[in-house]
């Protein structure tokens, strides 16, 4: 009796066990069931006693639903007569010719499919064939049918259509390497095969073979003392089944050329037989015990048994299992109903996997009708994986599955209340779905954020390529609410690009939920800044708490982008109070507005800023370097602002000394403020030198001081503070390549000849730095004029010490000439050149009569003196657009006569 195994050994019922024939013949218990072929409503039945019974099958349904078998017998034929052995082992069926092929004791029987009468033929070869197994890559209608038969040392091809002959064009491959072939599978050109005994030690091997050009590659060997099992697969795949003591079996998929197909089948005993249908792989041990693995995923999916049962074969379409006397039909349950069991049972993956498998196969050659109900089916199919989905709280997957079904978004956003604005036009009571609240699926709160942040995700995707305009307020209204809620670094620059948000309901959800940072967010969105720095000064001032709030620095952006200079002012102060940077608010304003009025005026943000004085400096730098603006006024407060910087900041440092003498550094030396400081003086033309001079003549800042003494023209004096107080002689240098830059020659070498009396001049210690003086002649010999360094040396130095300035200087003056004569000389060469080309020209001359026309436009001349000949002596009109456009000649120097 054939039962399906119980709960523990299958997870997914794949297959059924239909009863087909009880009883095979009741008046004789020596006839056994040997071998199964079957196509269409025929079933043949080979018995161990050498008969071929043929019975019509007939498929239907009882009462309940449940598949039913009904068999009759049409006739028997009793192939084998004689011998040992009668029974019948393989039965192939030749639709295309109405044929049957029977084999027996190693012969072959050709016979009518209807009437079982043997074909008998002197040329039909039919002997000393030991396996024999059809093309299952040939299409069994074909008038071209072919089969291979093993003998006993090689491979033969036939062609069966009245009898069975050899295939013409076919290659036999005759060699000891087809010794002893006992199972083989036939794809095209491409077999695999096991043979016994071939190798070293007793053991078998599987090979494939290419029947085209003979070539053999031997793959893995096997047992000899078990059963091999070679199986057709699929288009150019097998199944090879491995089985050693104290292992376990395994089943292999290889392809043609040798190579592994897909991961590797354990079965839980050693098959006898095996079945292929995509999806599935069934097979059978010697206890009747039949499992069905999943070519998907190679995973156990279900497991039957079939008491006593012995063949298994795939024939028809249909899998057909059978003992000695019982036939049964393995028949598949529908895709659908296993879609719905593991749906049922939450197995998402496989059920889509299968889905897949389904549709795959389902949609060829389809009406257009048709294939659009397999694709509803298909959607349908998404939509409920995507809800079984959220039901496990795989909230991205479900809205991923969703999104792929054309579910209506709208839907989705109805699961979580209070995101779908009042204004919308969906009508929550309809539900594709199921489930009206996201409440019924999730429990806690941390998987109601999961599950909103997975919606958050789906509704940017849907948003992205939006179809449906009208669900445009919907979507943005809903994303608003919660990037508020869980991202609210990127709620202000989506309220600022959506044209779709419903204002009034996100307003609403904002100010229910205390979330006033977002609130502000919005009134910005709708030009209301005063309603939203109000509450930004709140927040900051702590009256209002809101923890989403990035700072101040928010607030002094936006307000740096508002032109109502009242409403500037209102608000400036309090972030001036809180950190002096807000000045930004006025540095990043355009000076003017679009209608060229001035916005913010300097003198009145000057005067505005006197009571926060931190914020003045910057607002001054602003002024002078960005916006370079010439006023005295500016200029000179941004020097009296950098020495106050530069006085606080040498007398703190002068503090820190006295408290830790480790401190590192000197009170002389504050790099960073005095460095803008000089940058300024010595950059700016537009500040008033005698009042900063007169606010730093008392104090140690000698290059300051240098610097303002050389804008009032006193470089003898600034270079007397720079060697004499300061006691650097490279500054000294460098002020006065710095003057010599911006000067002629003559009064860049002054400036040298200043330093130079500077250094030969007694100093404080009353003597002269002749040192000083010397390096000064030996850098700058060529900028030094010989003849006033002459008169100013001291008579007491001899001709070596400024013999080396002597040589440099001459060698300078002289390269200095020469070079003028050069360019005076090329300059009169060219003048030479151009007063020939000119006495050229003018000898050349034109006629001008009153049918004259002006080479370019053609036009008659009117006055003489218009009159212009190119090199070529073509006349033009000077002024005419022939020679002003674009049919100008090419005009080259003196190409027109003037």
């Amino acid at each position: 009796m054939a039962s399906e195994a119980g709960p523990d050994a299958g997870h997914l019922s794949c297959y059924q066990i239909v009863p087909i024939l009880e009883k095979m013949v009741e008046e004789s218990s020596k006839h056994k069931i040997a071998s199964i072929e079957c196509w269409e409503e025929n079933l043949y039945v080979g018995t161990t006693t050498g008969y071929v019974v043929r019975y019509l099958l007939e498929q239907g349904e009882s009462p309940t639903g449940k598949l039913t078998c009904r068999t009759a017998k049409q006739g028997q034929t009793h192939v084998c007569q004689s011998g040992k052995d009668r029974r019948i082992e393989n039965l192939v069926v030749v639709p295309a010719h109405r044929k049957l092929l029977a084999m027996y004791n190693n012969c072959v029987a050709v016979l009518d499919m209807s009437s079982l009468r043997i074909v008998e033929d002197k040329y039909a070869v039919t002997k000393n064939i030991y396996s024999l197994c059809r093309d299952s890559a040939a299409d069994v209608r074909s008038h071209h049918f072919h089969v291979t038969a093993a003998r006993k040392k090689g491979l033969y091809q036939f062609e069966v259509q009245s009898i069975m002959s050899p295939q013409k064009g076919a290659r036999d491959l005759e060699d000891d390497r087809f010794r002893d072939v006992v199972s083989m599978a036939r794809d095209g050109s491409t077999m695999a095969i096991a043979q016994r005994g071939p190798s070293v030690g007793g053991r078998g091997v599987y090979s494939v073979v290419n029947l085209r050009t003979g070539d053999v590659t031997s793959l893995f060997d096997f047992p000899d003392q078990t059963l091999p099992l070679v199986k057709y697969v699929s288009h150019n795949e097998f199944l090879l089944v491995q089985s050693f003591e104290g292992a376990p079996t395994m089943g292999m998929f290889v392809n043609g050329h040798a190579s592994s197909t897909r991961q590797q089948v354990e079965f839980p005993f050693r098959p006898i037989a095996a079945a292929c249908g995509y999806p599935y792989l069934v097979a059978m041990g010697e206890n009747g015990e039949v499992t069905v693995h999943s070519l998907l995923d190679q995973k156990e999916k279900q497991r039957l048994f079939f008491r006593d049962g012995k063949i298994l074969c795939d024939t028809g379409g249909r899998f057909i299992l059978a003992s000695d006397n019982k036939i049964s039909l393995l028949a598949p349950v529908s895709f659908q109903q296993q879609i719905d069991e593991l749906l049922m049972e939450e197995r998402v993956e496989e059920a889509l996997q299968l889905a897949d498998v389904q549709y795959n196969q389902v949609n060829v050659d389809l009406d257009a009708d048709e294939f659009a109900r397999q694709r509803e089916g298909m959607l349908a199919l998404q939509r409920r994986a995507g809800l079984t989905y959220l039901k496990v709280n795989r909230f991205a997957d479900g809205f991923d599955l969703l999104a792929a079904s054309n579910t209506d978004p709208r839907e989705m956003i109805a699961l979580f209340p209070g995101l779908l604005p009042k204004s919308s036009t969906y009508n929550t009571a309809v539900s594709t779905t199921g489930i009206h609240d996201i409440g019924q699926v999730v429990k806690t709160k941390e998987d109601r954020r999961d599950a909103q942040k997975a919606l958050t995700v789906f509704l940017e995707v849907v948003r992205s390529d939006l179809i449906q305009q009208s669900w445009a307020r919907d979507i943005d209204t809903a994303l608003a609410v919660l990037y508020g809620t869980h991202y609210p670094e990127k709620l202000p620059s989506f309220i600022a690009k959506s044209r779709a948000l419903s204002v009034e309901d996100v307003k609403l959800h904002f100010e229910k939920a205390e979330q006033h940072h977002m609130l502000a967010v919005l009134f910005a969105r709708e030009g209301n800044a005063r309603a939203a720095l109000n509450i930004w000064r709140r927040i900051s001032s702590g009256e209002l708490v809101d923890h989403a709030f990035p700072g101040l620095t928010h607030a002094v952006d936006y307000l740096s982008t508002v032109t109502d200079v009242d409403l500037v002012y209102m608000h400036a102060g309090w972030m001036l109070e809180k950190d002096p940077s807000s000045v930004r608010v006025f540095t990043r304003h355009d000076l003017l507005s679009k209608t060229g009025e001035v916005l913010f005026r300097p003198d009145l943000v000057l005067d505005f800023l006197k009571q926060y004085d931190a914020a003045v400096l910057p607002y001054l730098e602003y002024l002078v370097f960005d916006v370079r603006k010439p006023s005295e006024r500016y200029h000179t407060q941004l020097a009296l602002k950098y020495l106050d910087s530069v006085d606080q900041a040498r007398v703190a440092l002068k503090e820190a000394l006295a408290a830790d003498s480790n401190v590192a550094g000197s009170a002389t030396a504050v790099p960073a403020e005095r460095r803008k400081l000089q940058r300024l003086l010595r950059e700016s033309d537009s500040y008033r030198v005698e009042t900063v001079l007169e606010r730093i003549k008392r104090t140690d800042l000698f290059v300051e001081r240098a610097i303002l003494h050389g804008k009032k023209g006193e470089h003898h004096y600034a270079l007397d503070l720079l060697v004499h107080r300061l006691g650097d002689h490279d500054a000294a240098e460098e002020y006065c390549v710095d003057v010599a830059r911006s000067k002629d020659r003559e009064e860049g070498q002054e400036v040298f000849l200043h330093l130079l009396d500077v250094y030969l001049q007694p100093g404080p210690n009353g003597e002269a730095n002749s040192a000083q003086a010397m390096r000064l002649l030996n850098s700058h010999c060529a900028t030094l004029d010989a003849d006033k360094v002459l008169a100013r040396v001291p008579l007491d130095w001899s001709i070596g010490v400024v013999d080396r300035f002597l040589r440099r200087s001459i060698r300078s003056t002289l390269h200095a000439q020469r070079t003028k004569r050069i360019e005076h000389g090329l300059a009169r060469q060219e003048n030479l050149q151009a007063r020939a080309e000119l006495v050229q020209l003018e000898a050349r001359y034109v006629i001008i009569s009153e049918s004259r026309r002006c080479h370019g436009c053609h036009k008659y001349f009117e006055d003489t003196d218009k009159v212009r000949l190119d090199v070529h002596g073509r006349a033009y009109i000077a002024d005419c657009e022939c020679i002003a456009g674009k049919n100008k000649p090419h005009r080259e120097r003196s190409t027109f006569d003037v």
